[in-house]
């Protein structure tokens, strides 16, 4: 096995699989310098002819808590968490993501890119962003009700809550659940099994669960229905549910674009910063949080 180093982002070569490891202490949030590490790493592997898969994990208590919000008063640098997954999404090679402790906002959309997702049994999943008055904005609005369908995607999006792994699992989030420290094990197995048995790449953004379009639309009535007086009138939980909408009416390309644009809205809105002025005044208050955590 050989080794290579990035300043956030380790490389390590095992066999013909390449492992990405997120390497951002405490909790690999998605900072500007993470997300150029990996855009950078991916395209060395997804180019180089000795690789035939990869597999993305974290170092640390988390595989990725989501973006930092240390840097949301900052120019937010190019690639963005949607580019990565695309980046992801449409290579020539299986991407395994190893999930242990968390994958949270930007990080299970990360996931979501990845073609298989294997989670440790007390991991969290989840895509929190309207408690900070955001909605997804790297691709969660489109590739997870594709998975899971319009209900489960619209609840878990519209509220923030998280699911575990034994319920990921249930809903068809992840693949395989697996004991707590394997996570990495168990991905390289797969991905080489994904490689010799020459399996076609699932791609979410291809999943099926939305195909009948009549009962999406009746499954996220019910959800809007069933929200309207926890949600009320805030900007986000609305957005979040309209672009879960576009998932099921419009191609997925389409439906991104939509995505970022209700993202940016969200990012201008004075909601949001209220939101996020009141997470930091917590934060200081009770030192239980970090940054990523959403």
């Amino acid at each position: 096995m050989t080794e290579r180093t990035a300043p956030l982002v380790r490389y390590t070569l095992d066999g013909d699989v390449a492992i990405l490891t997120l390497n951002n202490a405490p909790v690999n949030a998605l900072s500007n310098g993470l997300r150029q590490a990996l855009h950078a790493q991916l395209k060395i592997v997804l180019d180089d002819p000795a690789v035939s898969a990869i597999v993305l994990c974290g170092e640390g208590r988390f595989f990725c808590a989501g973006a930092d919000i240390r840097e949301f008063s900052k120019l937010r640098e190019q690639p963005w968490t949607a580019a990565i997954a695309h980046q992801i999404d449409v290579g020539d090679k299986p991407v395994v993501a190893a999930i242990h402790g968390a994958a949270l906002g930007g990080g299970l959309e990360l996931a979501l890119g990845a073609h298989s997702r294997i989670a440790g049994r007390s991991a969290r999943l989840g895509l929190p962003e309207v408690k900070l008055g955001l909605i997804p904005g790297g691709g969660g609005t489109q590739r997870l009700p594709r998975l899971v369908g319009a209900s489960i995607a619209a609840m878990m999006i519209a509220t923030g809550d998280f699911v575990d792994a034994a319920r990921a699992l249930d809903i068809g989030l992840v693949d395989q659940v697996v004991d707590d420290g394997s996570e990495a094990l168990a991905a390289v197995d797969l991905a080489r099994s994904l490689v010799r048995t020459r399996t076609p790449l699932r791609r979410t953004r291809d999943a099926t669960a939305l195909d009948d379009v009549k009962a999406s639309r009746a499954e996220l009535n019910a959800v809007r229905t069933a929200l309207v007086q926890k949600i009320g009138g805030a900007l986000a939980p609305r957005l979040a549910l309209e672009s879960i909408a576009r998932a099921m009416e419009a191609p997925f390309d389409e439906g991104m674009e939509f995505e970022l644009n209700s993202f940016l809205r969200c990012l201008a809105s004075p909601e949001r910063e209220l939101l996020v002025q009141e997470f930091f005044a917590k934060r200081q208050g009770t030192r239980t949080s970090e940054p990523g955590d959403t």
